[in-house]
């Protein structure tokens, strides 16, 4: 995200949004269901065409709205770290954000 907050708490929006939709639509009846059945069924067959190389099992499926949440916490944890501390530590340095975002290149 070139450690830059406003991507970065675009890209937790987006993802907030594509964990409880579909479990909210999975909640209600009708067109809403069938839409979260789909994108379960799409995310089962990305499981299904890459298990050859990754070796996970299409059942994961089912685990995948938790494993999602986790990334986000993760993905939360790791920017508000980094901006309560002004910077990222890494093996044991500080690198401060305006420095990395120096370095960082445009976002386009």
């Amino acid at each position: 995200y070139r450690y830059n907050i406003v991507v970065a708490a675009g890209a937790c929006v987006g993802l907030a949004i594509q964990i409880l939709l579909p479990l909210l639509a999975l909640a209600v009846s009708g067109w809403a269901r069938g839409g979260a059945i789909v994108l379960y069924g799409a995310v089962a067959g990305l499981y299904g065409a890459s298990r050859r190389v990754t070796r996970v099992p299409s059942l994961y499926v089912l685990v995948f709205p938790l494993a999602a949440s986790l990334f986000l916490f993760a993905h939360l944890r790791s920017v508000g770290l980094a901006l309560f501390r002004g910077g990222v530590i890494w093996r044991g340095t500080l690198y401060r954000l305006k420095d990395l975002r120096a370095y960082a290149g445009s976002l386009w």
